[in-house]
């Protein structure tokens, strides 16, 4: 809880904004936050009149925030929803909490878990983002048009012209600019919302923001290296102004008015003076949600910054946890110097700018002045970029932070920074000019960055680019210069690498590496090391691929990464994939946290995976369990690559079911006995052909649709394709029964065939499936029955969650050839006769099957032939059923549990507890309590774990402990220490309900808190 109506001291620095006028606007008195984030205002109810209660709705609105407000009064807690949108808010009802209520103990976790239901509240992520992109589309499809239908005006000058007018929007509500200014900043103007009215007014204000700001705002269409006289500098502004007017029949000014008159866009150059921009009060918008929207016209419109930033804006709550996360782990975090080497619009120069900010304040016990605010900024921030618009953002995000952190804005003059933070601040190192350059130039990473900036920071925090560099050109010539040129890149990617690891006396690591798959990321950790001083953090935005790849050159990259530096932290974020939590982003991503230092030999790290959840995604947010998470050693995690995917995944059960799974690989044995299998045949006509007769006359496969057979009557390969070559049509071995195919995209349900066998003919198959043939090994007909049956098994699915890049928790949903062979074989001399005959039969059943397919005996069989126990074959039942990729998996694991789940979770954390007592007049009792629906304990059901006969009773007290306790660490698990046992919550989602999971939690209990039930 932070209190607003006192002093203000660095841990109000978010909320800085909420202490300006407090004297003549009602504002709240408090807030309360969970895991960094406002969920609930709160403000003395005391006189306030439903009009003071509605303009605060919508004033803290502005924030972004998705939070509520509540309206405190003797005995009761008013809710009240935030929106922008009035209507919204005019239609939404209040919600009474009473101090005697059952749950009111479980109201901050309503809020929490996304349970508390409070109509009006907005539905989008990022509602005040959302809101004004929109309006900023209009004007940009009414002046510039859009890529099929050009505008009067180009993009960049839309972008720069509206920018200013925002930036001045934002001065005149934030009171930094008055009425009594005017003179000073826009003589011809009858008033400060009249500045850009005219191309007079505009010229003047033009002016007067480039002398007060370096000339560092977003640029126009102006002679370059225009230095001259106020009065030269104005005649162009004029000019310019004056033809965009001519250009666009004035509507240009129409637009800017707009913005600083808070008109509504009725559409084709028309407005009124209603709503629309009038929503907004840039007193209170973040300065991040103003660089979102700039950095995404810049996308639209400016070519060379689409080309050279490969990754989406990094969301606001994203950045903050890693600059947050950095900075816990600096030494001296009031001194830090911060490097973001591919800084783009300034986000993470942003959040570092005001987090130095406040450990001045926290230092020094005072909040920083002018003067002090101007020194961080010049002395202890730095970015890289190549796009020349995205330098004047971030130069304009963080212009608009030192006001913004400033307790002395005024006059407007004490403001004037002392220079440009171009070459000073903000470096320029993209390859202007050249195309080829621009596209596949190194920036940041080029020998072009001074190395007098080696070893000179404290944190390096960035989002690299993460798109693999190919070419895209369809002219032969420009493909190949391209193709050239990416060669050259990745060669200094390589380069780089090895450098550092070199250095870091890792030669052996050096010799064999090489940049995976030409991508751009990696460089910047490799690069990253030399830029950061010895013991300096280094923070990233990556591909989650770095993590999950098992592939061996993704081996060897994630290998020198955990040998080359002191990796401290790794979020996974690949079960957020492609929700709003990172809008528009199609890639799983990762977060990692190390200190420029080699590990020792023990050296640890955590690692966890944030899990969706869909009420808490759908509007950006997560959940980080930090109770849940991993702590691993790095030399683990090179001797078992897969490691972090299984973990991802699953937990420490799934790696114990895993580790138990040996034998010789299904690979190594069909390379011993010299079998065939691999992708099927290629026709690519357009491609150099090879003649294919032993193609033309089988029958070519096509996947049957509901069927596990196939189908009979199938069309001959020559039939279907007319034709007597293939580009590669394999050897005639490959397409010889006995033989199991697989498609490579595996269908969602169980239901669906993930392989197909056939015993008695040849058969051919295309590129889109793999084939493993049994042909001429010694029975044959048993080893592809064998196979078919593994590959429909709830074991090989497990399997490949734990340990495939491309199933769970990765971009992909397909089966790789590598998943199949990797996978070890039962010992087929040592099958039974009546194994074999088991095997043969099944195989046939499933092969028939129309409705009703054999899974029960199918997979008791298979853990049969791996030895694994029935513990075992649980774990793998509830990880598949519920921590698979697919929403028919991920919606029952989120939904609430049933009496049975919870019947049989009681049943079987009971079994596991009794079982570490010896005496036999010794009983646990694990009890299902009654589940509560009040507010925040509507996402629980609890517990007790008692030696006692009767049933526990739940006391408030307690409950409040436990909700404190789960508010505190985010925990989906709490525990609670009571007389006779323990109380237990458990987050009221079917996948924390399992069996796997009772046990998970009867260790837990074993280790931590098993005296509490001895006496």
């Amino acid at each position: 809880m932070l209190f607003l109506n006192q002093d203000p001291t660095a841990a109000h620095l978010d909320y800085l904004d909420l202490f300006r006028r407090r004297n003549s606007l009602v504002l709240p008195d408090a807030v309360a936050e969970f895991q960094g984030r406002p969920l609930l205002y709160m403000v003395n109810g005391g006189t306030l009149d439903r009009q003071a209660i509605l303009g605060l709705q919508r004033m803290l609105a502005n924030r972004g925030d998705h939070a509520c407000l509540g309206v405190v009064k003797p005995g009761t807690l008013d809710v009240y929803p935030i929106n922008l949108n009035p209507q919204a808010l005019a239609q939404a009802d209040l919600k009474t909490v009473l101090l005697t209520d059952d749950g009111a103990a479980g109201f901050f976790q309503s809020l929490a878990t996304r349970n508390f239901e409070l109509p009006g509240q907005p539905a989008e992520a990022d509602y005040v983002y959302d809101t004004i992109h929109r309006l900023l589309a209009t004007t940009s499809e009414e002046l510039a048009g859009t890529g099929d239908k050009p505008g009067p005006l180009l993009g960049l000058d839309v972008l720069s012209t509206t920018g200013r007018a925002l930036f001045f929007r934002f001065l005149i509500d934030r009171h930094i600019v008055r009425e009594t200014d005017l003179t000073e900043v826009c003589p011809s103007a009858k008033a400060l919302r009249d500045a850009f009215s005219t191309a007079q007014a505009a010229a003047e204000t033009s002016c007067w923001l480039d002398e007060t700001f370096n000339g560092d705002l977003l640029p126009l269409g102006l002679p370059q290296g225009l230095h001259g006289t106020r009065a030269s500098r104005l005649r162009a502004y004029q000019t310019y102004y004056e033809r965009a007017g001519n250009k666009t029949n004035r509507r240009v000014f129409l637009h800017l008015q707009a913005i600083l008159k808070r008109w509504e866009n009725a559409g084709s150059g028309s407005f009124q003076t209603t709503l629309d921009w009038d929503q907004f009060d840039f007193a209170h918008i973040p300065i991040g949600v103003l660089s979102q929207v700039y950095q995404s016209f810049s996308h639209q419109w400016d070519e060379e910054l689409a080309r050279s930033t490969s990754v989406h804006y990094t969301p606001r709550h994203i950045a903050k946890f890693m600059v947050d996360e950095a900075f816990a782990n600096v030494k001296n975090p009031s001194g830090a110097v911060v490097l973001d080497p591919a800084c783009g619009a300034g986000v993470f120069l942003v959040l570092a700018f005001r987090r130095l900010v406040a450990e001045y304040w926290k230092q020094y016990g005072t909040r920083p002045n002018t003067r002090a605010i101007q020194r961080i900024l010049y002395t202890q921030l730095r970015g890289f970029e190549v796009s020349e618009s995205a330098l004047r953002l971030a130069a304009l995000a963080l212009y608009i932070t030192a006001i913004e952190v400033n307790s002395s804005p005024r006059p407007p003059a004490s403001l004037k920074f002392p220079r440009p933070l171009r070459g000073e601040v903000l470096f320029d190192f993209g390859e202007h000019g050249n195309d080829l350059a621009c596209r596949f130039g190194l920036g940041s990473l080029a020998h072009t960055v001074p190395e007098s900036f080696n070893g000179s920071f404290d944190v390096v925090v960035t989002n690299p680019p993460w798109t693999r560099l190919r070419p895209s050109a369809k002219d032969p010539a420009r493909k190949a210069a391209e193709s050239k040129a990416i060669v050259k890149a990745n060669k200094v990617f390589t380069e780089i690498s090895r450098r550092v690891l070199i250095s870091r006396g890792l030669t052996d690591l050096a010799t064999m590496y090489e940049n995976p798959d030409n991508d751009p990321d990696l460089p910047f950790v490799w690069r990253a090391a030399e830029w950061a001083r010895t013991g300096g953090i280094i923070a990233m935005a990556l591909p989650a691929r770095i993590v999950l790849r098992q592939s061996p050159p993704g081996r060897t990259a994630r290998n020198a990464i955990l040998c080359g530096f002191a990796v401290t932290g790794i979020l996974n974020g690949s079960d957020l994939e492609e929700t709003k939590v990172w809008p528009g982003m199609k890639m799983p991503f990762m977060i990692l946290f190390c200190r420029n230092a080699i590990p020792g030999p023990d050296h640890q790290f955590h690692f966890i995976t944030p899990l969706r959840e869909n009420q808490r995604s759908s509007i950006g947010q997560f959940r980080i369990d930090y109770k849940s998470a991993h702590t691993l050693s790095s030399s683990a995690v090179v001797e078992k690559p897969w490691l972090l995917k299984a973990l991802a995944v699953g937990t420490v059960l799934d790696v114990e079911v895993t580790d138990k799974l040996a034998g010789e690989t299904v690979g190594a044995f069909w390379e011993r006995l010299g079998l065939h299998s691999g992708l099927g045949y290629n026709l690519s006509p357009s491609l150099k052909q090879s003649p294919a007769a032993h193609l033309l006359d089988l029958d070519d496969f096509e996947r049957p649709e509901g069927s596990f057979e196939i189908s009979r009557g199938v069309s001959k390969w020559h039939d279907r394709h007319g034709r007597t070559t293939a580009h590669m049509p394999r050897s005639e071995r490959l397409y010889q029964p006995p033989l199991v195919v697989v498609p490579q995209s595996p269908r969602e349900g169980r239901s669906d065939a993930k392989a197909f066998l056939r015993l008695e003919s040849p058969l051919a198959f295309s590129q889109s499936n793999y084939g493993f043939s049994a042909a001429q090994a010694e029975d044959g007909a048993v080893l592809a029955s064998t196979l078919y049956l593994i590959i429909h098994s709830q074991l090989f699915g497990h399997y490949c969650l734990m340990r495939s890049s491309r199933q769970g928790g990765s971009s992909y949903r397909t089966i790789v050839k590598e998943d199949i062979e990797s996978f070890p074989l039962p010992e087929m001399r040592a099958l039974s006769a009546s194994q074999r005959i088991r095997i043969e039969t099944l195989a046939r059943e499933l092969k028939a099957s129309k409705e009703k397919q054999p899974w029960e005996q199918i997979d008791q069989l298979i853990f049969e032939l791996y030895g694994l126990d029935e513990h075992d074959a649980t774990v793998v039942r509830d990880t598949v059923t519920f921590c698979g990729p697919y929403r028919s998996v991920r919606e029952p694991a989120e939904s609430p549990i049933t009496p049975v789940d919870l019947h049989v979770f009681c049943a079987y954390l009971q079994e596991m507890l009794q079982a570490l007592f010896r005496l036999p007049d010794e009983r646990i009792h694990v009890r299902p309590l009654p589940h509560k629906p009040e507010f925040g304990f509507a996402a629980w059901q609890f517990v007790s774990v008692t030696t006692q006969s009767s049933p526990a009773t739940i006391a408030r007290p307690w409950l409040s402990r436990l909700m404190k306790e789960a508010s505190a660490t985010g925990a989906s698990r709490v525990t609670l220490r009571v007389p006779g046992g323990l109380l237990i919550g458990i987050l009221n989602q079917r996948r924390f309900w399992t069996r796997s999971r009772a046990r998970l939690c009867s260790l837990y209990v074993e280790e931590h808190h098993l005296e509490a039930l001895d006496g």
